[in-house]
């Protein structure tokens, strides 16, 4: 069956769905499992910001060592993405319209944090001209134990260490179109019961030129068109950068109780600017 401008709805072949939320603000590597080798926050961990083209701005994150060691940080600016489960990833500037890692500045890139001490790092922000709509871009903190570092200069092994990034999610002001579309729906298989009901995963697509925050909802509809349920989706904070694309998974534990009925599901998504829906003939089969 599909959906209407051709977007099908296929079924999931395992018995149930899993979406794995990561923050979007963490990235780990190499993290030391020693207790109390590294140990520091980064705050804050998101910044949402407007500008106008053309505009500096600074925007000061701290560094705290909550540690029992001495820390040597490293400083860089990436550029990332979000997977389709809305877990960021860093990639290498590439100059494309929305990644901005390319017009930012740290006042500092490198430097020593003692224990139960902070430090303040100043990133500057200059606004490009002739890009409209959002930006984004990570400030990230690399950090190692001093002493592991000492350690690895006397023996050659490896030095463990740990990032925490601070995600920049900016706009030119009142020049970013908000616009998206679904693009592929899915359910598990059944029989549905209480311990297998019918779950459902969307994926929404932002075709604007600046982010959108999602939210989802179902309206479940028998063949005489009456309201007999309704299904949230969710996924986490729904932020969907531009060209990205976000799932949004609902349950239905009530799917059991229709076994005759013949489904319809309309599909809502809202976000600030805009909305976008769809419905589509639920494929209930509860003879299988």
């Amino acid at each position: 069956m599909h959906f209407y401008n051709h977007i099908k709805i296929t079924t999931i072949k395992s018995q149930a769905l899993f979406l794995f939320v990561i923050p979007i603000f963490l990235f780990f590597t190499d993290y030391c499992a020693k207790a109390g080798t590294v140990n520091f926050t980064v705050s804050p961990s998101v910044i949402e910001f407007d500008a106008v083209q053309g505009a500096v701005k600074m925007f000061p994150l701290s560094l705290y060592n909550q540690g029992t060691s001495a820390l040597e940080i490293r400083m860089s600016v990436s550029d990332f993405v979000l997977d389709p489960n809305g877990a960021s990833r860093l990639v290498l500037s590439d100059g494309k319209t929305h990644h901005w890692a390319q017009y930012v500045k740290l006042d500092s890139k490198s430097f020593k944090v003692e224990p139960g001490e902070g430090h303040t790092v100043r990133a500057v922000v200059n606004v490009p001209r002739g890009k409209p709509g959002g930006g984004y871009f990570a400030v990230v903190f690399y950090a190692r134990p001093e002493t592991v570092k000492k350690q690895k200069r006397r023996s050659g092994g490896v030095v463990l260490g740990a990032r925490l990034a601070t995600l920049f999610i900016g706009e030119i002001s009142r020049t970013g179109s908000h616009r998206g579309r679904i693009i592929s729906a899915e359910v598990n298989p059944g029989p549905y019961s209480t311990e297998n009901p019918l779950s459902m995963r969307i994926m929404v697509e932002n075709t604007g030129t600046t982010h959108i925050k999602v939210k989802g909802s179902i309206t479940l509809r028998n063949e005489q068109g009456k309201v007999i349920d309704r299904v949230h989706l969710e996924s986490g904070s729904g932020l969907i950068l531009p060209n990205g694309r976000r799932y949004f998974q609902g349950f239905w534990p009530l799917a059991h109780k229709f076994p005759n009925e013949k489904v319809t599901a309309d599909i809502k998504f809202r976000f600030p600017g805009g909305n976008v829906r769809k419905s589509l003939p639920l494929p209930l089969d509860f003879q299988k």
